[in-house]
């Protein structure tokens, strides 16, 4: 049984990826595709989703909702691994469709399925954030928000205490946790836990289909970076891992907490705070992905990329 999945991101690599997966994929029935700034910017963002789409030429083409500015967001985030356009310099110079916002695809998604759609989240949650707050009335229609972000040891990616997605829209980012939404968090904790060597590029789908097209095209540049500037030589794909969340749960451990964001400027920007005391005195808001069966996720990633092969023949 297919789920009804509308699909949040910033595409870079690792969510255009994330976007292939899920739009071959017998379990996801994708219900929306929306862009947000975080990875490049909003435009480019928006041209970024459409050139994915058009490169994979999809039997069913998802509504897509475009990226509005976020007007909080950093000036510089230090972000380098995915090309100067964000999709490994593939995006093409097509001309943007007239799509709605990704908040009206977002809102009318929910309303034309109430309490059937869950809201995957793979970049800063700027939309789902203005959704809650524009019409708060959908709040208790959601199914489920999962949200890929945040770090419970207090490490981030992009300061030393604040992870990316957390830090762009720190405020976005509060308004969700803060919502009465049920939600799920795959912080960098777990995600990272997930790691591909170089053999994954060896079980991709064949270059001559789109899909595999696609793939073996953008990795590589994904391979440079992690060499380059983390000294790696594997990489993440934290998309893809947090759309396994949603479809394979039970490849993950779950615990209830009480969690929010720092939403002041300076050092601790858009910090992932846990209340861990015992007893807990803030009220559990959110269940979190503690640990992870890499090795599940990773085979059911290569199963359902070579499947997405199989349709782009």
């Amino acid at each position: 049984m297919s789920r009804k999945i509308l699909l949040d991101c910033d595409p870079g690599i690792d969510d255009a990826i994330a976007v292939c997966f899920a739009l071959f994929h017998t379990e996801i029935e994708l219900v929306g595709l929306t862009a947000c700034e975080g990875t490049v910017r909003a435009r480019q963002a928006n041209r970024n989703l459409e050139s994915v789409i058009h490169l994979l030429d999809p039997p069913k083409r998802p509504r897509l909702g475009l990226a509005s500015p976020c007007g909080v967001a950093p000036i510089e985030t230090g972000r380098n691994l995915d090309g100067p356009d964000g999709l490994a310099n593939l995006a093409l110079n097509i001309e943007l469709q007239h799509s709605a916002s990704a908040e009206k695809v977002m809102t009318e998604a929910v309303r034309n399925h109430p309490h059937d759609v869950t809201l995957v989240c793979l970049g800063p949650l700027t939309n789902i954030a203005s959704l809650l707050q524009h019409h708060p009335h959908l709040e208790e229609s959601i199914n489920r928000v999962v949200i890929v972000g945040g770090s419970v040891n207090g490490i981030g990616n992009v300061t030393p205490c604040a992870e990316f997605n957390m830090y762009f829209d720190p405020d976005s980012a509060q308004r969700v946790l803060k919502s009465a939404t049920t939600k799920s968090l795959v912080p960098l904790d777990v995600s990272s836990g997930v790691r591909f060597d170089l053999g994954f590029l060896e079980k991709l789908p064949v270059a001559s289909s789109r899909a595999g097209h696609f793939l073996r095209q953008s990795l590589p540049t994904l391979y440079r970076s992690f060499r380059q500037h983390h000294a790696m030589e594997e990489i993440f794909l934290r998309g893809l891992v947090g759309l396994m969340a949603c479809i394979q749960p039970n490849f993950f451990h779950w615990e209830e907490m009480a969690a929010d964001i720092e939403t002041n400027d300076g050092l601790t920007r858009g910090m992932t705070i846990f209340d861990r005391r015992f007893p807990c005195e803030w009220k559990k808001n959110i269940e979190v992905a503690t640990r992870v069966e890499s090795h599940l996720v990773v085979d059911a990633i290569v199963s359902g990329l070579r499947w997405a092969g199989q349709q782009t023949i």
